[in-house]
């Protein structure tokens, strides 16, 4: 193997005796002189070619790792500190830079390069995805975090991204933790920045705090006149993580506080689904609190006869009937009602028909859940992929 390297450092040599060539062989060139060790070599070779282009970045850089690899710490620490300061003034140069030594894991200089730029041309915003990706490299996660904060609060439309990716990154209780603390100074130090009040929500519902989701949703609400809109979100977490008494407190304040609105109406559906989820993972099922729940919707959809959510409603109410009443006929009826409903989307109706199938074949009548299914069937065929998702 190391003839065959000798073999090629001296095929290089002859190559780049024509200028033509050197950017066809040079990354090669350089890296085969490094790994035999001919660091004289490798340096006469860089010295010979900058003259030729002595503007040539990637030349330069290449002499630093010369230094790295002969184990020349305190000269390659020199050599590339002088060489950020002479490009810092250059947001291309000085990307490259950075982008060059990071992949020959010198990511301390690659962090070095764009700090020392973004101060220097005094714009605290510049490079904070690069920045980011530097410092989770590092395992910096704090200087990772605060990187992502900067990029968000530029364009509000960032925020989903910055939410995507802390999720994935941030997976540990202390991680979390910490920016919990961090944002808590943010929006202590910026009370108008909008995207440090969402992403406080948002961290505490990952730690499924869920209360202390409903103090900063309501303060949230209150000071951007929303109408209760991030309050319900947390509710609705709430109750998909099993939290029924958070739930439940935060659909009744907003069923108190927003009055008239879209959101109280959604906010009385939600709080009849959290005393369901509560009742159905309760061991036995009460029926008295089952035959309240099924009045609770038959109140909800008398007050909102025509809002669709009164139709998923009688949905719900329906499968109370079938699967904890015993009331299947009354089941039966309502999802009838239901399917011939002309205001019932097509989805919903395939989703009823279902259930009558199911129902039918509790009641012992196979015949007639074969008759919807194959109906079911056919509808579905027709329903777009889009609409089934949602």
């Amino acid at each position: 193997m190391k003839g065959d390297k000798k073999k090629a450092v001296e095929m290089y040599a002859e190559l780049s005796t024509n200028s033509q060539n050197i950017p066809l062989i040079h990354n090669n060139y350089v890296n085969t002189l490094l790994d035999l060790g001919m660091y004289k070599e490798a340096e006469d070779y860089l010295k010979k070619i900058s003259r030729r282009d002595p503007n040539n970045l990637q030349y330069k850089l290449d002499q630093g790792i010369l230094h790295t690899r002969a184990g020349e710490v305190n000269k390659a620490d020199k050599y590339f500190k002088d060489l950020i300061q002479e490009n810092k003034s250059s947001v291309q140069r000085i990307k490259m830079l950075s982008d060059y030594l990071s992949s020959k894991s010198l990511g301390k200089y690659s962090i070095l390069a764009l700090n020392e730029s973004r101060e220097f041309l005094g714009n605290s915003f510049l490079f904070c995805l690069d920045l980011a990706m530097l410092y989770r490299i590092q395992g910096e996660k704090d200087k990772m975090v605060r990187e992502y904060l900067s990029y968000v609060t530029q364009n509000a439309g960032n925020l989903q991204y910055v939410k995507n990716v802390m999720q994935a990154l941030l997976t540990k209780p202390d991680e979390l933790e910490s920016l919990e603390r961090l944002l808590y100074d943010k929006v202590q130090q910026y009370p108008d920045t909008e995207v440090y009040a969402d992403l406080l929500i948002w961290v505490t519902m990952q730690q499924k705090n869920f209360y202390a989701s409903f103090i900063q949703a309501r303060a949230f609400d209150k000071r951007y006149k929303n109408e209760g809109e991030k309050t319900m979100e947390v509710a609705r977490v709430a109750l998909d993580n099993n939290d029924y008494e958070n739930a439940y407190k935060i659909y009744s304040y907003v069923i108190r506080e927003f009055e008239n609105t879209p959101n109280q109406m959604l906010a009385r559906l939600g709080l009849i689904r959290t005393r369901e989820a509560r009742i159905r993972n309760s061991f036995p099922v009460s029926k008295d609190s089952v035959r309240v729940l099924v009045k609770d919707y038959q109140n909800f959809i008398a007050q909102y006869p025509s809002n669709s959510n009164a139709l998923e409603a009688t949905r719900n109410m329906a499968l109370l009937y079938a699967n904890y009443l015993d009331q299947k006929d009354d089941a039966v009826n309502t999802l009838e009602n239901l399917v011939s409903n002309p205001r019932t989307s097509t989805y919903l109706k395939s989703k009823a028909k279902l259930d009558l199938g199911d129902i039918y074949l509790l009641k012992g009548e196979p015949g007639n859940r074969h008759c919807f299914t194959h109906k079911l069937k056919r509808r579905n065929e027709k329903i777009p992929s889009a609409m089934k998702q949602n």
